[in-house]
């Protein structure tokens, strides 16, 4: 049942579904995070290639050519280890940028270099038959743009003579110095330093040879990918650690607001506070936990607040029994000791005599519905249950009442069909159910009144109607008619009667299964009914 402060509770989803869509989004920002990370690896290294590379460095050449060498910068286009010589036309070296370096050439070996400008490059491999060089292979390779095209060779015996060649070379022999030059640059990038030469006339009309010692691009770009690599692995795990802690944020955030709320709530509650918990939002196992200890706050309000009203009425009980009881003993009390102390005249005992009984039969009513009130409570009454016609039962004790009610000065008008409605009952209580309620219309409705019952049958329920054309009952005793002690000098302005006729009549039905309701008259009908449904077995 939810009440109405529960409309205000705004659910988010379950937690399950919360937890799955947090999982979801950290593992796709991991993934879109790595692939952006991946993409960052290539990229940069790529990037910083394009300034980088023989192209890049002969930017410089102005400075070349006027002889500004040490302005000219190496390491920025070259790489770390990269350096550049300048020879004159019989190969001596006029220049190198690096101190260290003390190479010689020969004008032969010259010719033998990678050519820059004209995208010539020379491979060479010894022939070493049984472990031993025998000679060489000299290859020499074109450059068209996309790939290297063979253009001839040459073979070299182990004397260093050119045996063969579909090359134009100079000389027919090659210098050892020449041969190991060959040896040391080469064509395959995956190197780590390239050797290539460029020739170029200087501003005073000399020819000059650029020598331009290199890191090989492969060998950069692996360097820069393993130095980027490690880099965005760290910003990766950084990030992925970030990404935890803020989803693990969320998530406790997430679960700590409602919790905080219940925690307050439950606080107050040990505290004897009741207010419900309002305007509350969360995942809905959290939300349906409050809205279930609102729904236990509600009914524990309820049922202290039914207490404190059972307690009240318990207290009223007791003070109307000592009331209902004393009162007709004072009387009976009174008037013996005023007979016996000879203070009433002889004439006059009779009539105080009668008062003395009817007080003595009141006394006797009483104390039997207070024993009937009680013994309907107690867990080892059971009810006699018996197979029988209701409606002939019915129309026995109204036919009984009759001549009674008649000399009383009441009307009588009932409602029976001859069909036959067959359940078990309990004769002798449903009689004291129905003595209760005429007893209170003969008591209240006043003579020349009309006493009304009816019986049928609806959705498989007997229904028995019993009322009068009395005043009626005040509106602001209506909802407390079934209540103990509401008596009639209360509820219907006359006197009479213990107030436990109705609550006894109410306990006897319940324990039929069945219900008795105070309704209004039917139409044109003013008065008293009430209604008694009982189920068909």
């Amino acid at each position: 049942m939810k009440t109405k402060h529960a409309k205000k509770a705004r659910k988010s989803g379950s937690l399950y579904s919360f937890m799955i869509r947090s999982l979801v989004f950290l593992v796709a920002a991991m993934v879109l995070l790595g692939l952006l990370l991946v993409s960052f690896s290539v990229y940069i290294p790529e990037y910083i290639l394009n300034g980088i590379g023989t192209g890049s460095f002969l930017k410089q050449l102005p400075l070349l050519k006027a002889d500004q060498y040490d302005e000219v910068e190496a390491q920025k286009y070259l790489g770390k280890n990269g350096y550049f010589e300048v020879l004159g036309e019989d190969a001596h070296v006029i220049y190198c940028s690096r101190s260290d370096k003390k190479n010689t050439y020969s004008v032969d070996s010259l010719q033998y270099l990678t050519d820059y400008q004209k995208g010539v490059s020379y491979m060479i491999e010894s022939l070493e038959p049984g472990g031993k060089a025998n000679g060489y292979v000299l290859s020499c390779y074109k450059d068209n743009g996309s790939s290297w095209i063979l253009q001839g060779i040459a073979v070299i015996d182990s004397r260093r003579y050119i045996v063969y060649t579909n090359l134009e070379l100079s000389g027919s022999r090659v210098s050892k110095n020449t041969i190991n030059r060959l040896f040391t640059s080469s064509l395959d990038d995956s190197g780590r330093m390239v050797l290539q030469k460029t020739m170029y006339t200087d501003n005073d009309g000399h020819t000059r040879y650029l020598l331009i010692h290199a890191e090989s691009t492969q060998y950069i770009y692996d360097h820069l990918s393993g130095k980027v690599t490690d880099i965005l692995i760290f910003v990766f795990a950084v990030c992925v650690i970030l990404l935890i802690i803020l989803v693990g944020l969320r998530m406790v955030a997430k679960i700590r607001r409602p919790l905080a709320v219940l925690d307050g709530a439950l606080k107050g509650f040990i505290d004897g506070e009741r207010e419900p918990v309002r305007d509350y939002r969360g995942p809905k196992e959290f939300v349906q936990i409050i809205d279930t200890f609102n729904d236990m706050s509600d009914k524990l309000a309820r049922s202290e607040q039914e207490q404190r009203r059972l307690e009240e009425q318990k207290r009223k009980m007791l003070a109307d029994i000592s009331h209902d009881l004393k009162t007709p003993i004072t009387v009976i009390s009174g008037y013996a000791r005023a007979i016996e102390d000879g203070l009433i005249p002889r004439e006059d005992e009779e009539k105080y005599v009668r008062i003395i009984s009817q007080k003595a039969d009141l006394l006797e009513e009483l104390i039997s519905s207070f024993s009937d009130y009680s013994r309907l409570d107690h867990p080892d009454f059971q009810l006699v249950l018996e197979q029988g016609d209701l409606c002939e039962y019915f129309r026995s004790y109204m036919a009984g009442r009759y001549q009674e009610l008649q000399l009383g000065g009441f009307g009588m008008e009932v409602d029976i069909p001859d069909e036959k409605i067959e359940t078990q009952f309990d004769r002798m209580q449903l009689k004291r159910v129905f003595e209760n309620i005429i007893t209170n219309s003969i008591r209240h409705a006043g003579a020349g009144a009309t006493i009304y019952g009816s019986i049928c049958v609806k959705n498989r329920q007997a229904v028995i109607e019993l009322g009068d054309s009395g005043p009626g009952i005040p509106e602001e005793f209506r909802d407390h008619i079934f209540e103990p002690f509401v008596i009639g000098d209360e509820s219907r302005k006359s006197g009479g009667g213990s107030g436990l006729g109705l609550s006894i009549a109410k306990k006897i039905v319940n324990r039929h299964g069945g219900t008795i309701a105070l309704v209004e008259p039917g139409k044109g009908r003013t008065g008293t009914w009430f209604r008694i449904c009982l189920p068909i077995q």
